[in-house]
């Protein structure tokens, strides 16, 4: 049924410019993890397409050890954040974004996870960048660093109250909300009166 959704945005258009989507599973040892068979399929469907992909906020229900940096294949003797594995997995999709509230009910209380995770891909990309200008690109294992393409979009109980504080304390590039109004928000924004929802 997501296959058929997907093809449907892609042929008939609409001003569709991408999707959002997430499929989990649940491993041997009772961990949950990003169900790399089932969206790769659909990421393919969806490129094809030329649609941009979103994991949702299934990523806050993943668990399991493993770190950002840790070759997938070799993942269990590496003791880290499961949100860093699931990160690693959905670039390696070549997915464009993940929508995560760091596991906490809102974004706010997850700060501190979405902080981790948007400081390990601004550090990996700086790696990544400083071994291509030295043509020695930064190697992890047996697999050479791949720069991650993904972006961390922060979401669930984002206001114009906290948004600030949020993109402050996390530095990310990206806010998911709903918001009843367009006001100033200490970023260059001009206050207006107008009804607006993103």
């Amino acid at each position: 049924i997501m296959l058929e959704e997907i093809e449907i945005c892609g042929r008939e258009g609409g001003g569709v410019s991408g999707v959002v989507l997430g499929c989990l599973e649940q491993g041997e040892n009772g961990d949950v993890r990003v169900c790399v068979a089932h969206m790769q399929k659909l990421v393919e469907c969806a490129h094809t397409y030329g649609l941009s992909v979103t994991f949702h906020r299934a990523i806050d229900c993943v668990s399991g050890p493993v770190s950002f940096a840790t070759p997938l294949d070799d993942h269990a003797h590496n003791p880290g954040n499961p949100y860093l594995l699931a990160l690693r997995t959905l670039s390696d999709l070549k997915i464009d974004r993940v929508l995560t509230s760091g596991g906490g009910e809102s974004a706010v209380e997850g700060v501190e996870v979405i902080k981790k995770m948007q400081s390990q891909l601004t550090e990996t990309r700086k790696e990544a960048e400083e071994g291509e200008t030295k043509q020695q690109p930064k190697r992890t294992g047996n697999s050479e660093e791949v720069l991650p393409k993904i972006t961390v979009m922060a979401g669930a109980g984002v206001t114009s109250e906290n948004v600030g504080w949020l993109v402050n304390n996390t530095r990310v590039k990206e806010i998911h909300g709903s918001f009843s109004s367009v006001r100033g928000c200490g970023f260059g924004c001009e206050e207006e009166e107008q009804e607006k929802e993103e």
